[in-house]
């Protein structure tokens, strides 16, 4: 077992004023630091409380299970500074 693991968690958010809900998706996150990129099928969004005016993003997860963010484990030396990059767009009206 390594001796050195850490975990990383990111929240992706992303206020929602005019409270549609449908208006946006998370496309894509991405973090050079870490070491991850991870694109739309990967992704869910979802609002985590009914009264809040902000959507989440989160790892998408089978058979209904929620997640609230995402948690990455890595190995070595810890990442002190790092950034992340979400990309956010609009949800298709059909």
């Amino acid at each position: 077992m390594p001796e050195n693991v850490n975990y990383y968690h990111i929240t992706p958010l992303v206020n929602d004023l005019e409270r549609f809900f449908n208006k946006y998706r998370l496309l894509a996150v991405e973090s050079k630091e870490l070491g991850i990129k991870l694109e739309t099928k990967d992704l869910a969004t979802f609002k985590p409380f009914p009264n809040k005016i902000y959507v989440m993003g989160s790892l998408k997860l089978p058979r209904n299970r929620k997640a609230k963010g995402i948690l990455i484990r890595k190995e070595g030396k810890p990442v002190l500074n790092y950034s992340v990059a979400s990309l956010w767009g609009s949800k298709e009206v059909r």
